[in-house]
């Protein structure tokens, strides 16, 4: 899609991991717990780890802020309610190596308009968002590496 950003991070685990336990661990890890109470002060959207369960299995389709676009047995993509932005995570398993490559992505769509912010704060959250994005993913393999040890 033109103008607009898009991003993807990935981590590789030394263990085989199935996508709905990537997803469990992702959403109901510490720092997305953080975001998920921001979320729930500031936007009045709560969300509880049986939520994060029930949306890993495939069971429901509203998490938080987001709403579930569209999901598999590998991934998953979810909207925020406005619409604005999206997120992916996806588990691809190497079963030969006992080894799981996690993935998180987004996208930041452009305004009704089709323009982009270039403002300097935008290009500041930009990179806070690598950062967090790393941490996400880094905080999701630490809890799964706990899972089963």
């Amino acid at each position: 899609m033109k103008n607009c950003h898009t991003d993807c991070f990935s981590v590789e685990i030394d263990k085989s991991v199935r996508f709905e336990e990537y997803a469990y661990a992702f959403l109901t890890s510490p720092i997305f717990k953080l975001e998920r109470w921001i979320l729930k002060l500031i936007l009045l959207r709560p969300s509880t780890d049986q939520q994060a369960l029930r949306l890993a299995q495939g069971d429901i389709s509203q998490f938080a802020a987001w709403h579930l676009e569209k999901q598999n047995d590998q991934q998953l993509l979810m909207s925020d309610f406005s619409g604005k932005t999206r997120f992916w995570i996806m588990a691809e398993q190497n079963t030969e190596a006992e080894k799981t490559i996690l993935y998180f992505g987004s996208a930041v769509l452009p305004n009704k308009d089709g323009i982009m912010s270039k403002s300097i704060w935008f290009a500041l959250m930009m990179q806070f968002h690598k950062l967090y994005s790393s941490v996400l993913l880094w905080s999701a393999k630490s809890k799964l590496k706990r899972i089963g040890s």
